[in-house]
């Protein structure tokens, strides 16, 4: 007879089979075995540890406080049942969707699911992004698709889809360049758009510093710039960009406008369709990065300084927060 243990792990893969992230092999003389790349059977084993280590946790706990259904194997039934599961990635557009919406029926509230859904969401591996195995569990109309086109995450719904957690990077150019501080030297006289890259070397400099230099040079605003993003990002359309920061001096606005040009070009090197972005309360969904006026909370910081950076990324590159 099988331990509760063993009957949770093959619940648990039994679900993870239903929602399209691992297969069964089936031999003729010996049981099934679930199969996958080791990624996917990685996320299977944290999947398990995390479920029994919760479904431990509350299984037994004092009636008063915590609900009989409190335990893993509940848990996975509901999670079984298609009806159970959310409907969030049908609309179209650029979107917020929050976490709270994102709990099957029966879950809210429940500790086990907190706990577990909190580490399999945070999973992330080299060519899986955030979100990527959570998704499929909860929600009826995710249905994602590894593809070759590109060098997103895959196909959710028949769009392209990139995942990010909140504060990641995105890349301003088709390949890896280390020219933005010689640009920085040769140009603004080594004038950084500062806030700056704590690992940097370059001290005591501001946005605020950076804008009084630009404005006082014989030379107008937009011809520096231009100067400076053509030694940045070689041969690169920017003249829209250059309109909208020529004047600007507000740091945030002057970043953000920067960020939502870099997103655009992140997009078209990566050819996906839309982007999702991941935090601790909600998601961001951007399909359309030139009008972000929806989101309040979008913010993005320009790496204006290599330093001690080892990102592989090309310089120039932003981050994005969305909480």
């Amino acid at each position: 007879m099988k331990s509760d243990l063993e009957k949770m792990n093959d619940a648990v893969s039994a679900l993870l089979v239903k929602r399209g992230i691992l297969k069964y092999k089936t031999f003729k003389r010996k049981p099934k075995i679930v199969t996958g790349t080791p990624i996917q059977l990685y996320f299977l084993k944290i999947f398990q540890n995390q479920l029994w280590a919760s479904h431990c946790k509350y299984k037994d706990s004092d009636r008063l406080f915590v609900s009989p259904t409190y335990d893993g194997f509940d848990v996975l039934n509901i999670l079984s049942d298609d009806a159970n599961l959310v409907k969030v990635f049908s609309d179209r557009g650029n979107r917020e969707v929050f976490m709270a919406d994102m709990t099957p029926k029966g879950l809210k509230g429940n500790p086990v699911w907190q706990e577990l859904s909190y580490v399999i969401l945070e999973y992330t591996s080299k060519g899986k992004g955030a979100g990527e195995f959570f998704f499929p569990i909860v929600a009826i109309d995710c249905h994602f698709i590894k593809t070759t086109v590109g060098k997103h995450d895959g196909l959710l719904n028949g769009l392209i889809s990139e995942y990010k957690k909140d504060g990641a990077s995105l890349t301003p150019y088709f390949k890896s360049m280390r020219t933005i501080d010689q640009a920085v030297k040769d140009v603004f006289d080594g004038n950084r758009p500062g806030p700056l890259n704590p690992n940097g070397k370059s001290k005591n400099q501001s946005f605020d510093n950076f804008r009084e230099w630009l404005d006082s040079q014989s030379e107008k605003p937009e011809v520096l710039l231009a100067k400076f993003f053509d030694k940045l990002w070689p041969g690169q359309n920017v003249q829209t960009l250059i309109e909208k920061i020529k004047d600007e001096k507000d740091c945030q606005k002057f970043y953000n406008h920067v960020g939502q040009h870099v997103m655009s070009v992140y997009k078209d090197i990566d050819k996906f369709d839309q982007l999702i972005i991941i935090g601790k309360t909600k998601l961001v969904i951007i399909e359309d990065p030139t009008d972000l006026s929806m989101f309040k909370t979008i913010k993005f910081k320009w790496v204006t300084e290599r330093g001690g950076d080892n990102q592989s990324l090309c310089d120039g590159y932003v981050n994005i927060k969305i909480e």
